[in-house]
């Protein structure tokens, strides 16, 4: 492995612009997918309005003033308050440059979204993408994503204090990192100045290993390696893909990795009392083939040691189909195979989870796209609560929107805050053919 690669977002091509994606590890490309899948009926659990969360109608958000007509992405959300969530993602302006982006809510209305100002040695007229978001306060967030400089791929931290975002600084890679980048995909905040981000790097054998960096008192201290799976290949890809935080000092961090075959496997690597834990592999459900090309999305936790993380895996039926897999008092259960589905998906068709978040009751709500019976693309929410995903329903598209047959939308953040109000980010194509960013509240 020499470099990262960039993941390709659902929506229409992007011609000649030059689109910085989510890095990942460009070889694992076949078994990462972009959310989990659900394929077939027969055997999915359908679910009506009834069993629905109430989010509003979704709202178009407003792209920056410099805005171009290529397609905006949305990658995470974070809600400290029920009267204060943060967006973040990409946006392409008028030059065809994809740049950083975040928007905020507050008040109950969304503000313009604002272009990040990316680290000053960041390669001219590439952009770079936000990948994640964490407010710990209305005044205080932190996003982290990814940028090119000098041809390579390097990570970036941008601070909201005092209401202001104020210009991106480089992650500091581990000590042992080699000259062909990093990838940050996380990040979560406990309190002002206070953060923990995770990522991937390339060592200086050539290895893609997990890292992640701690923030303390408004200080980014040097990214460190953290302990590979006992079963991981000594040259195989160990990808860190989501974070979450519950506490100072508490915190879990999953993803993907390649066993000694080369064959990827789920795994969670938890940090409890502030120190970092060797990770570990995740099972599957049991009906999970023996190559089960398994991609862990996200995770949400309610409190420290109780944890939701959703994916996707082959099954011995060589069907993908999603998953969720349970953290309790600080044990993972065997994953869980979601058969939710809602009643008017297309037959034979597939649902998508892209990210989850979780209250302090212990609900966990994920959101995702399904594919519609007369044709189109529809955004949806689930929701976890106990031990089963029982409520389901569509997200409500702004006026505007495509219908039928032309429609298409996909919910790909969501942000709860610990009493359960939430708010997803996502994109919606309107009447006109072209795509916007969307968000919805409840």
């Amino acid at each position: 492995m020499t470099e990262f690669g960039l993941r390709t977002e659902q929506g229409p091509p992007p011609g000649r612009r030059r689109r910085p994606r989510r890095a990942v590890a460009a070889t694992l490309a076949a078994a990462t997918c972009t959310f989990a899948i659900y394929t077939g009926p027969a055997s999915a659990s359908v679910v009506g309005p009834a069993a629905t969360p109430h989010f509003g109608r979704a709202v178009s958000l407003k792209l920056p003033a410099n805005a171009g007509t290529g397609t905006p992405i949305i990658e995470s959300a974070s809600c400290p308050s029920a009267t204060s969530c943060t967006l973040a993602g990409m946006y392409t302006d008028n030059t065809s440059v994809d740049e950083a982006m975040v928007v905020t809510r507050s008040g109950g209305h969304w503000a313009r979204a604002v272009e990040l100002r990316l680290p000053s040695n960041a390669d001219a007229g590439l952009g770079g993408l936000a990948e994640s978001v964490s407010c710990s306060r209305a005044a205080s967030c932190v996003a982290v994503g990814n940028y090119r400089s000098n041809g390579q791929f390097e990570g970036f931290t941008a601070a909201k204090s005092n209401g202001s975002w104020h210009q991106g600084k480089q992650v500091r890679l581990p000590a042992n990192a080699g000259t062909t980048g990093a990838s940050i995909s996380g990040v979560s905040c406990t309190g002002p100045g206070s953060c923990v981000l995770a990522g991937n790097y390339t060592d200086n054998h050539g290895h893609v290993r997990p890292m992640v960096a701690t923030e303390a008192k408004g200080a980014w201290a040097r990214a460190r390696e953290l302990r590979v799976p006992a079963g991981a290949g000594t040259t195989g890809r160990v990808l860190l893909t989501s974070l979450a935080c519950p506490k100072l000092g508490s915190c879990v961090a999953v993803g993907q990795f390649d066993d000694k075959s080369g064959h990827a496997r789920a795994m969670a690597v938890t940090e409890s009392g502030g120190l970092w834990h060797q990770a570990i592999q995740l099972i599957l459900p049991k009906d999970a083939a023996g190559i089960p090309l398994v991609s862990v999305v996200s995770v949400g936790c309610s409190t420290a040691g109780n944890c939701v993380a959703i994916g996707s895996y082959r099954t011995k039926a060589s069907k993908t189909v999603p998953m969720s897999v349970a953290e309790s008092r600080g044990t993972w259960a065997r994953g869980q195979h979601i058969t939710n589905a809602p009643a008017n998906i297309a037959a034979s068709a597939t649902v998508g989870l892209n990210s989850v978040a979780c209250s302090r009751s212990g609900t966990c709500t994920a959101a995702g796209g399904y594919p519609l019976k007369g044709g189109g693309f529809a955004a949806l929410i689930m929701t976890r609560s106990g031990t089963r995903w029982t409520g389901l329903a569509p997200i409500r598209l702004p006026s505007g929107a495509a219908s039928g047959s032309s429609q298409i939308a996909q919910a790909k953040a969501i942000g709860c805050t610990p009493t359960g109000f939430c708010a997803i980010g996502g994109t919606y194509r309107t009447g006109s053919s072209a795509t916007a960013a969307m968000a919805a509240t409840g």
